[in-house]
């Protein structure tokens, strides 16, 4: 890998023995690198020299890269509100198949069985 040989290399130059840790290794891979072969060796060499640490981690990389991690990372958000109603839905949901009814599924989960029919009912509306 083109990173790995590029590190090997400025490592002997500076005396260095750093190494890639993976989330930064990952990402330079994603990287669509509009520019050419240079600009990725320039960063290597930057990071030889600039790193304090013996291992490059994402949060030393330039901004342009991280925010491609950060853009990942928003695409796959889903706002609280609807995490929490997927978990909601799922427990009760496992509750029933496990129970066989609502009421005893409503009982194990510790709300009653009115809460439950109704938010089937709503579900239903919303499907």
């Amino acid at each position: 890998m083109f990173f790995r040989g590029s590190l090997r290399q400025f490592n002997e130059r500076y005396e260095r023995n750093m190494t890639w840790g993976l989330e930064a290794l990952d990402l330079l891979c994603e990287y669509a690198w509009p520019g050419n072969i240079r600009e990725l060796i320039n960063l290597v060499e930057r990071l030889v020299v600039t790193c304090e640490s013996d291992t490059i981690e994402a949060l030393d990389l330039p901004e342009e890269i991280l925010n491609l991690h950060v853009d990942r990372l928003n695409q796959n958000r889903l706002p609280l509100r609807k995490v929490l109603e997927n978990a909601e839905r799922s427990a009760i949901l496992s509750a029933i198949r496990v129970h066989k009814t609502t009421r005893l599924a409503a009982k194990a989960l510790g709300v009653s069985q009115a809460t439950i029919v109704q938010k089937m009912k709503r579900w239903e509306r919303s499907d």
